[in-house]
């Protein structure tokens, strides 16, 4: 048998690569995910507390706030950090793992080119799912501290009494809801990632590219996530509104 071409081989990842993999999922997902836990709050109270209903976003959280304070708008930071610590750095570290596995399913890097595509959407599709199995607990938590007023103090006296109430059955009760809204913000969040780079990347010529300076990179992949970003949060919004009525 042909030995592979160095374009067939693929990268060789080492434990302490996919732990800086895990890192930076886990960093950019819980700045992000726990900056915006107000916002969060306020859209979860009106979906399903009847007396916000048909509240626009401004007037729920002054109605909150004007009620029960504003650290009432911080309910539930607790388990949105953790959740979102485990769920992005499972799911950075993961995609590389399983496009990785996919890559040499197929043949190697030249064959996977005509399927690239299929892969990234294959690979992030996976590595979200097995991230959410770590993540639907705690947003479970979150969503019950939000939802009902004093039903613990915090992620710690919420996790324990939904572990010694209701058990696995409700840590779970909003998985499927979860990846619904989950799975299509990885996808759209990886797939127009790798499709945004590729084209600026094509466009500018591979002379050009071995040029770029470490601010033009930054701006390559800043341009890349903002449009990842967009394009993720408009496929994960219809699921989203599902969520909250189920966990809650």
């Amino acid at each position: 048998m042909a030995s592979k071409t160095e374009a067939d081989e693929l990268p060789s990842f080492t434990a302490s690569d996919y732990a800086k993999f895990f890192a930076a999922g886990a960093l950019a997902a819980t700045v992000t995910h726990g900056a915006v836990t107000p916002i969060d709050v306020v859209k979860t109270r009106i979906q399903v507390d009847s007396s916000l209903k048909g509240f626009s976003m401004q007037r729920a959280g002054a109605a909150i706030v004007a009620k029960e304070g504003a650290s009432a708008l911080l309910t539930g930071f607790g388990p949105t950090a953790v959740g979102y610590l485990v769920q992005g750095g499972a799911k950075f570290a993961g995609y590389e793992y399983f496009k990785k596995r996919y890559i040499a399913a197929v043949g190697g890097l030249s064959e996977a080119v005509s399927h690239r595509t299929a892969i990234y959407l294959s690979a992030s599709a996976t590595a979200e799912f097995f991230a959410d199995v770590l993540l639907c607990p705690l947003e479970a938590t979150r969503i019950r501290l939000v939802s009902q007023r004093g039903y613990a103090t915090g992620l710690t006296t919420g996790f324990m009494r939904m572990a010694r109430e209701e058990g696995v059955r409700g840590f779970y009760s909003g998985f499927v809801p979860l990846l619904f809204k989950q799975v299509p913000f990885a996808v759209g969040q990886f797939s127009v990632h790798e499709a945004v780079n590729e084209m600026l990347f094509r466009a500018m010529g591979a002379e050009r590219k071995a040029r770029l300076t470490a601010m033009e990179s930054t701006g390559v992949e800043l341009t890349s996530g903002l449009a990842a970003g967009a394009a993720a949060a408009i496929l994960s919004h219809p699921a989203d509104t599902l969520l909250a009525p189920q966990a809650g």
